[in-house]
C-alpha cells in the first residue's frame, strides 16, 4: 500500500449518496461505515492469494484507517476556536450620538 491515494470531499460525498440510495440506514454514518467495511472484506476476499497474505493486507487496511481516523481526530483538535466576538464591535448595539 504504497501509492498515494486522493480522498476528496466530492468523492466521500458521492459514496454516501450511493450508500443513501442503496440503503436509507446508511443516514446514520455509522451505518455506511459498516457497508464500507464489509466491501473492503469482500475485496479483500477476493483477491487471488493465499489466506495467510489475506489477512495480512486485512491488517495492512485496518492500520491504514486508523491512521486516517488518528489524523482527521489530531487535525479536528488543532483547529482554533473562533476567536471570541469583541462586543464593542458587535453588529446592531446602538450608541447615542455624540453631543
Amino acid at each position: 500500500m504504497a501509492q498515494p491515494i486522493n480522498l476528496s470531499r466530492e468523492l466521500l460525498q458521492k459514496l454516501m449518496h450511493v450508500l443513501q440510495e442503496h440503503d436509507a440506514q446508511c443516514q446514520d454514518t455509522m451505518v455506511s461505515a459498516q457497508y464500507l467495511a464489509a466491501v473492503v472484506g469482500l475485496l479483500v476476499g477476493n483477491v487471488n492469494r493465499p489466506p495467510s497474505e489475506k489477512e495480512e493486507l486485512l491488517g495492512e487496511i485496518n492500520a491504514f484507517s486508523g491512521h486516517v481516523m488518528n489524523d482527521v481526530i489530531n487535525q479536528a483538535q488543532q483547529r482554533p476556536e473562533p476567536p471570541a466576538a469583541d462586543p464593542a464591535k458587535a453588529f446592531g448595539i446602538w450608541k447615542p450620538p455624540s453631543a
